[in-house]
């Protein structure tokens, strides 16, 4: 058999030969940690640092031989010079082997030269873990004997005192003793490296303090506050085309012609207003940009600019619309004006604003859910859930439709028989106003819109048949008016409706009365409560506060309005009850069959 050395590991005792199932395991990771007994310090110091020598073999007879433990291998102090430096490290207590004690195992593992530079920042060698754990700067020989099978550890955690912390523990539990330097010194492990870089505490840079109560008086730049991320300059925004609501509001809307197909109410017995309950009509001459430019920040916030993005029907479309009834009418009049006027309230008051939308089906039965006696259109907030005796939303603003043919503010000057069809519309306007509580309302052809307001006392209390109608305001009216030195502006559709639910909204504009109106229930009856103009006689004449004049006729109803007829009051009483506002109390006020439905209905 030959003698040569084996390059891998090893041989085994001859007497470990036949003991094949008592082979224990070693956890060797590195190659230059076999080595024999006769190896000097120097051998090992430069096979630490070049390539590892290969072990030769190694043979032994007879019993096992155990190191012995020497008095100076248990020193602190350093060697001397002429003796190899030497240590192997144990217990710090004699372990007695027998035959049912577990014999020593010794490990050693090579930390991996990738891991080395995240150990330190400072040495860029890499050295193995066995090395760092030794307290002397000398290496500890291998025991390449197999005694037994199993493996013990060197120390277990209940053979550790304080010598052996003081021996063995790591820089951070005690100071690192003093060594003699030898001629070819090893080098410090990366595991306890004691350099360390310099560093200094600088505080980051706070981000000024913005306010964000009130209005902005300065603007803010936020390239200043945020932390720069990259070198290359900002990218150039495209610029922003920016409009006042005042502006978007007065622009030019798509025209409609009339209506080409006129519906006329046929029948009795479908309502329960008459034209007659209109006793006084009064101009609403506040309703102007005059008293729109008194109200203070009004118009700052309809000249403040907007992004033309958010504003929806920027682009005119020119194409005359030809509505085929009046159904049609209403589609094409909340289509045209209604996106422009309810974005204008959202950027005014918020995204809970109120919004101006066409009145759902009522759900209702009886009088007050036929569809003569509903509004067309409604303005609430998203957040109101009152209804109404027919089922509707409470509207804090109700509109009516009619083709200019049907009804049309001249009406008022032609003869008795169109005055009763002025009159009509205003009693169907001045009922939804008292059935949803609200004091606005108004009226919108294809030519004109006007507005109305409920005539009210000091105290908020309604006069029944006392209506205030503003100016009517022309569709095709739009742009600016150079005559105008005050506002340059004449008063739109879009603008006149967006006001209007301004002084609907929840909280009422400085020095305008508030959209609620306590009408009450029909027991209450408040129809009684009319206006006389203060004085109890016949062709009475009535100064308004406006100075005009009105002649008074019987019970303080306006002289220009006609009689009705004996069989309208014949009608009147049949359907509701009651003729007169002064009237007694009816049991078909209360419709017995929608007591049970819902609220009794306003008078």
């Amino acid at each position: 058999m030959s003698l040569a050395p084996y390059y891998y590991r090893p041989l085994t005792p001859p007497e470990a030969a036949g003991a094949a199932g008592q082979r224990r395991h070693t956890r060797n990771l590195s190659s230059s940690s076999y080595c024999t007994v006769d190896t000097s310090p120097e051998s090992i110091i430069s096979a630490s640092n070049y390539t590892p020598s290969r072990s030769p073999v190694l043979r032994q007879h007879g019993p096992t031989l155990l190191p012995k433990i020497r008095t100076q291998d248990s020193s602190l102090e350093p060697s001397s010079a002429h003796r190899p430096a030497i240590h192997r490290r144990t217990s710090s207590s004699i372990i007695h082997t027998t035959k049912h004690a577990r014999p020593v195992m010794y490990r050693s593992a090579t930390e991996p030269v990738e891991c080395a530079p995240m150990m330190s920042p400072v040495s860029n060698a890499s050295y193995s873990r066995s090395n760092s754990l030794n307290p002397s700067p000398g290496l500890s020989k291998v025991q390449l004997n197999v005694p037994v099978k199993t493996h013990s550890r060197s120390t277990s955690a209940s053979s550790i005192n304080s010598d052996v912390l003081n021996r063995f523990g790591y820089p951070t539990y005690r100071h690192m003793p003093v060594y003699v330097s030898h001629n070819q010194q090893t080098p410090s492990p990366d595991l306890f490296a004691t350099n360390v870089m310099p560093f200094t505490n600088m505080a980051m840079p706070e981000p000024p303090i913005i306010n964000l109560e009130g209005t902005f008086d300065m603007p803010v730049d936020l390239d200043t506050i945020s932390r720069p991320c990259s070198m290359s300059p900002p990218p150039m925004l495209p610029p922003m085309s920016t409009i006042s609501m005042l502006s978007y509001l007065t622009q030019p809307t798509q025209p409609i012609n009339l209506v080409r197909h006129l519906t006329f109410q046929t029948g009795r017995g479908l309502t329960n207003h008459f034209w007659w309950d209109i006793r006084n009509v009064r101009p609403w001459k506040s309703f102007s940009l005059q008293t729109m430019s008194a109200i203070p920040d009004l118009l700052t916030l309809l000249n403040f600019q907007h992004d033309t993005a958010c504003l929806p029907g920027n682009n005119l479309n020119t194409t005359t619309v030809t509505p085929g009834s009046e159904t049609d009418l209403a589609n094409l009049i909340s289509k045209i004006y209604f996106p422009k006027i309810n974005a204008a309230t959202r950027l005014s008051l918020g995204n809970n604003s109120i919004c101006l939308y066409p009145a759902p089906t009522p759900t209702g039965s009886g009088l007050s859910a036929n569809a003569a006696n509903t509004p067309t259109f409604l303005a609430n907030y998203p957040s109101d859930n009152d209804r109404t005796l027919s089922g509707l939303p409470r509207g804090r603003v109700v509109g009516l439709v009619r083709s200019f043919d049907r009804w049309n503010t001249g009406m008022r000057l032609e003869g008795p028989a169109r005055k009763v069809e002025y009159l009509r519309t205003l009693a169907h306007l001045q009922k939804c106003m008292r059935e949803h509580s609200c004091r606005y309302g108004f009226i919108i052809t294809e030519i004109e819109l006007v507005c109305v307001r409920a005539g009210c006392d000091e105290r908020g209390q309604p006069y029944f048949g006392f209506v205030e109608v503003a100016e009517a305001v022309e569709t095709k009216t739009f742009a600016r008016n150079e005559s105008n030195s005050e506002s340059g502006v004449n008063l739109t559709v879009t603008l006149a409706l967006y006001y209007l639910l301004m002084l609907a909204k929840a909280t009422p504009l400085p020095g305008q009365p508030s959209s609620f109106m306590d009408v009450g229930g029909p027991g209450a009856l408040t129809r009684q409560r009319v206006w006389d103009g203060g004085h109890h006689g016949e062709n009475v004449l009535s100064i308004d506060e406006d100075g005009d004049v009105e002649e008074l006729g019987k019970d303080g109803k306006d002289k220009w309005i006609p009689e009705p007829q004996m069989g309208e009051k014949r009608e009147a009483r049949t359907v509701r009850g009651w003729v007169w506002p002064a009237d007694p109390w009816h049991k078909r006020e209360g419709e017995r069959g929608e007591r049970g439905s819902g609220r009794g209905k306003r008078g």
